[in-house]
């Protein structure tokens, strides 16, 4: 599995590190595609966030993702939702992750694992931007839990 071997392999980077329960969610793209497999992994790192991305992107293409039709089928995608209290818009990076809010696929296992984690800007939390998404008409649909944390030991 994709994202069990992109865990092993982020180990190298970010330690210590929790990761959460693996989730299954609609995808959100404009061609219809299978449901999408999501967890959120937190944890520290000495990397700054391009270089972060950097592996993460390296790890993506040795899982077979290819760039290609914008919204298309992948193997693995990986996103750094935030870093830090870190603000940043770059065109490869924006932290936090511009649909962090909006994304219940990005809130639901962030508000498991990291409950209480201050989200730049505001210091919104993700379990209250989840109860918040949640609870508006605007979100992006169901989100199921497949396995529990551990999924990926």
């Amino acid at each position: 599995m994709a994202l069990r071997t992109a865990v092993d392999r982020l180990a190298q980077w970010i330690a210590p590190f929790e990761v959460s329960s693996l989730y299954r969610s609609k995808a959100h793209t404009p061609r219809p595609q299978p449901p999408f497999l999501n967890a959120v992994l937190v944890g520290s790192t000495g990397l700054s966030p391009e270089a972060l991305l950097t592996v993460a992107k390296a790890l993506e293409w040795s899982a077979g993702r290819r760039r290609g039709e914008r919204h298309g089928p992948r193997v693995l995608d990986i996103d750094l939702l935030v870093f830090g209290d870190l603000q940043r818009s770059f065109p490869e990076l924006t932290l936090p992750h511009a649909a962090l809010c909006h994304r219940r696929f990005f809130l639901e296992p962030l508000a498991e694992v990291a409950p209480h984690l201050p989200l730049p800007p505001d210091g919104e939390t993700p379990r209250e931007a989840l109860a918040r998404l949640v609870t508006s008409s605007d979100h992006d649909g169901w989100v199921e839990r497949m396995e529990p944390p551990g999924w990926h030991c």
